[in-house]
């Protein structure tokens, strides 16, 4: 987001030489960007940098249902964008978030990851509408062309309270124990973990990367 923009251009620069293979950047389109990020992710995209579709302004209309506040306490804040909408809403969302990437130069994305990995009530004929190949969800990657699910672990660090910090340190627990080669384990960065509760936990998890492999890979795996 351009909040955030120059932290994580110094997060992808801090990074280890393996976990810069195979990078996934996630975009927010329907912020103020400027010009010179928009080069900046040319740039990347260059170096081989994959970039991915990621709600349109990453935060919720409203919270409802139980589901939400719960999701809303525990993992997102407000940032779960697609429980805010409607199925067909969803899929216009995504279909303007793809747009939005070649009206800016920019090469469109194959990958799409919700807020929150919060993917809310679309099917997968939705998602067969839209133009992504990929969608990334908690509990893995979808094939929207296979209309499959690839069960992928997933770790995450973005601890900004104790609460969070105990949900995601048993949540990262579980899903390392699940890894292994033909699992390979996804590592989630947002702009300030490194500033919250668990960085030291990011710092060491990024320090064991051995290599790091594409979407496309990790569905065929």
């Amino acid at each position: 987001m351009p909040a955030t923009f120059q932290r994580v251009v110094r997060l992808v620069e801090a990074l280890p030489d393996p976990c810069r293979e195979n990078l996934l950047l996630l975009v927010v389109p329907g912020l103020a960007w400027c010009d010179s990020h928009i080069e900046q992710m040319r740039s990347w995209q260059r170096e081989g940098v994959e970039l991915a579709g990621h709600g349109w302004v990453h935060e919720v209309v409203h919270i409802q249902g139980a589901y939400h506040r719960l999701h809303s306490l525990l993992i997102s804040r407000r940032a779960a964008e697609h429980l805010s909408f409607s199925a067909e809403e969803i899929e216009q969302l995504m279909c303007a978030n793809h747009a939005w990437f070649g009206e800016h130069g920019l090469v469109p994305p194959e990958t799409y990851v919700p807020p929150a990995w919060a993917l809310g009530p679309i099917d997968m004929a939705g998602l067969r509408r839209t133009p992504f190949r990929f969608v990334e969800v908690t509990s893995g990657i979808i094939d929207v062309e296979r209309g499959s699910l690839r069960v992928l672990p997933l770790v995450g660090f973005e601890a900004d309270s104790t609460l969070r910090r105990a949900a995601l340190s048993v949540f990262n627990w579980m899903n390392r124990v699940s890894a292994t080669d033909q699992r390979p384990l996804r590592i989630s960065i947002h702009p300030f973990d490194t500033d919250y509760l668990l960085a030291n936990s990011l710092e060491r998890t990024l320090l064991r990367v051995s290599e790091g492999i594409s979407v496309d890979e990790a569905t065929a795996a």
